[in-house]
């Protein structure tokens, strides 16, 4: 499932994103297919300016956040979003923007 998800990833595809992170088990309140997308390339792709519409992370989560709330990630999948993280922030500190895929 995780190589689906970056091969949804890949194409950019709001759609195709949520679809497959439904397809994981990720549920939320509103299971709102924008907020799937855009949670699901936070957590598992790289997170330029550009995706981020230029807003700082803190303020980009803030505002997500506001959207609606993940209540379900299955334990296997939560493991291989902290990996991206811990990788993510290895990579900052290195002033590198990496995408984990």
């Amino acid at each position: 499932e995780v190589s689906r998800l970056y091969m949804a990833l890949e194409t950019r595809n709001a759609e195709k994103i949520a679809q497959q992170a439904k397809n994981m088990g990720v549920k939320t309140d509103k299971m709102d297919t924008e907020f799937i997308s855009q949670f699901t390339i936070f957590a598992y792709d790289r997170i330029g300016l550009d995706f981020r519409e230029g807003k700082s992370t803190v303020r980009f989560l803030t505002e997500l956040r506001e959207k609606d709330k993940v209540t379900y990630m299955p334990g296997n999948y939560y493991l291989v979003m902290r990996t991206v993280f811990l990788l993510r922030g290895l990579a900052a500190l290195m002033q590198i923007d990496v995408s984990v895929a």
